[in-house]
C-alpha cells in the first residue's frame, strides 16, 4: 500500500511536470522538449490507468511473483494521490529553497529522476545516488558545491532532524512509563 502511495504520487508529479512546466529538463539531459513531454504524458496514462483498475477492479487480488497484490477502490486512490504528490513536492521545495538559485522545475525534475536511479539501485533512501543524479543534473548550471552542500542540508533536515525528534519523543515517553510503573 505504501508503495502504491508513493509511486502514484511520482507518476502524477513527473507526468505533470514534464507536460505543464516547459523548459523542466536540465541543460545537461540530452532530452528533446517532445521526448519529454511524451514522457509526461505516458506518466500521466499510467496514473489514470492506475486508478482506473482501482475504479473498476477494486477489491480484486492478484499474484504478481508470489506477491499478492489487492487494489484499493477509486476513493482510497485519491487519497493516496493527495497525500503522495505534496510530499514529492515539498521535498522538491526543501532542496530548491537550499539552493537558493535554482529553477523549482529543474530540482523537481532532477529529484524526481534521482528517485528511479535510487530505485534502479536499490541503495536504502538513494543515498549517493541521490547526490550523484541531482550533481550530474544541476551541477553544471548551480556549481558541483552549491548543490552539494544544498543536498547535505537536505538530507540533515529531511532525515535527521526527524529522527533526532523522534529519540527525543522516545526517550520522553520511555521516562514517563518507567516512571509510571514504578509509582504503581
Amino acid at each position: 500500500f505504501n508503495l502504491l502511495t508513493n509511486w502514484s504520487g511520482y507518476l502524477f508529479v513527473l507526468g505533470a511536470a514534464l507536460v505543464l512546466l516547459p523548459g523542466s529538463l536540465p541543460e545537461a539531459w540530452p532530452v528533446s522538449p517532445v521526448a519529454a513531454r511524451a514522457a509526461g504524458i505516458a506518466a500521466l496514462c499510467a496514473w489514470l490507468l492506475y486508478f482506473g483498475f482501482c475504479w473498476r477492479s477494486a477489491g480484486r487480488r492478484w499474484r504478481i511473483r508470489g506477491v499478492e497484490l489487492r487494489l484499493p477502490d477509486a476513493r482510497t486512490a485519491g487519497i493516496q494521490l493527495a497525500l503522495a504528490a505534496p510530499i514529492w513536492l515539498l521535498s522538491a521545495t526543501s532542496v530548491a529553497v537550499l539552493m537558493m538559485d535554482a529553477d523549482y522545475r529543474l530540482v523537481l525534475v532532477a529529484l524526481l529522476a534521482s528517485a528511479v536511479a535510487g530505485l534502479v539501485v536499490r541503495i536504502p533512501a538513494g543515498l549517493g545516488v541521490t547526490e550523484a543524479v541531482m550533481l550530474a543534473s544541476l551541477g553544471s548550471t548551480l556549481g558541483q558545491g552549491h548543490v552539494l552542500a544544498a543536498l547535505l542540508a537536505f538530507r540533515c533536515v529531511h532525515y535527521l532532524l526527524p529522527l533526532l525528534l523522534g529519540l527525543i519523543v522516545t526517550v520522553i515517553l520511555e521516562w514517563r512509563g518507567r516512571r509510571e510503573a514504578s509509582a504503581n
